[in-house]
This record gives structure tokens, sequence and C-alpha cells, in this order.
């Protein structure tokens, strides 16, 4: 479960906050080896703490930034089974719940900078946005996102994305995103 909060400061469309946020996540899968798979249960704990800014440059465009700095903690746990073939890449990659790759979100990221910019029509906004992360452990992982947001109804408004994703380990993926909320 992941758990945050945000204090912001606004004044005339300008915003700076300060976030905060504790992680206690698990997932389970199947490790696999040159010996066969393995039962495999992966943690992460820990707290952190960012800022984010948004400039409100003209009635319709406003930019905006965010960086964090994560505390993390990961702990694997794995039992021996009967040798099976070998899966995962070359055998040695740890095969997790079945997913191919995580989004932005869900990774475990030690440091991560985000840099966007909103531009608002009528009933919809758009917004396009470049991330890059430390991932716990090692590695860089990279993103850049096109997300829109629709008033659809009083109140209701739907925010369709799509964006690319790059990670040393884990390649390339190209990923959706779709989301609904209601504010009264």
């Amino acid at each position: 479960a992941d758990l945050g909060s945000s204090l912001d400061w606004k004044q005339g469309g300008n915003v700076v906050g300060v976030d905060l946020n504790h992680r206690n996540s698990r997932a389970t899968g199947t490790v696999a080896s040159g010996s066969g798979t393995s039962p495999a249960q992966v943690r992460v704990t820990g707290t952190g703490v960012g800022v984010h800014g948004t400039l409100q440059a003209s009635e319709r465009l406003s930019v905006y930034g965010a960086v964090a700095r994560n505390h993390y903690k990961s702990s694997t746990t794995t039992t021996q089974t009967t040798p099976t073939a070998p899966g995962g890449l070359l055998g040695l990659a740890p095969v997790l719940g079945g997913s191919s790759i995580v989004n932005r979100d869900e990774a475990a990221l030690s440091r991560s900078a985000l840099v966007g910019a909103t531009y608002r029509f009528d009933k919809v906004a758009v917004s396009g946005e470049v991330a890059t992360g430390q991932v716990l452990g090692g590695g860089t992982l990279r993103s850049v996102e096109l997300k829109a947001a629709i008033d659809v109804a009083p109140g209701w408004r739907i925010a369709p994305g799509i964006g690319r994703a790059l990670n040393a380990q884990a390649g390339q993926a190209t990923f959706a995103s779709l989301s609904a909320t209601y504010g009264w």
C-alpha cells in the first residue's frame, strides 16, 4: 500500500508544494534460475519526501516540475522447489506476478525528477511530461507521457494517456492509462 500527502501553497495560479509518502508493497510470483523456478516474494518499504511546483505561464499554459528522494529498502524471499525448465531472460531474470514492466508510479525509485507542461482548452487539458528516476538497486528509468483530461459531464472527468518508458534492465515499453474521477 502506498500512502501519500501533499501540502500546497497557491497564489495566482502558481503552486509550490511539499510531498510525503510511505510505501509498504509486496509482489509475489516466481524467480527463474538455471535449476528451475522457485516461489518468491519481494517487499519494498520506506518513506520519501519531495517538492513540486507549477508556474502559470499564461491563461491557458502552465509548466510544472517535481523532484523526490525516497529511502526504500527491499528484500526478496525465495523457497527452492523441484527443478523445471529455466524461464525468464536467459533463465536468470525474476518473473514476479507475470508483469513485463511496471509504470513509473509503481517503480521503486530512490530519486526522481519530472518536468511537464499543460495547455488548457475549454473542456480539455493536454499535458506532456518527461521523467527520470534512479531505480532502487541500480539503473535508471526514463519516460515520456502525453495525457489529456476531458470534462465529460458536470463533476466527471476522464484522463487517457500514452507513454514510452526505457530501462536498461527491462528495455523499452509503450504504456497506456485511463482514469475517471468525480469531484464535488
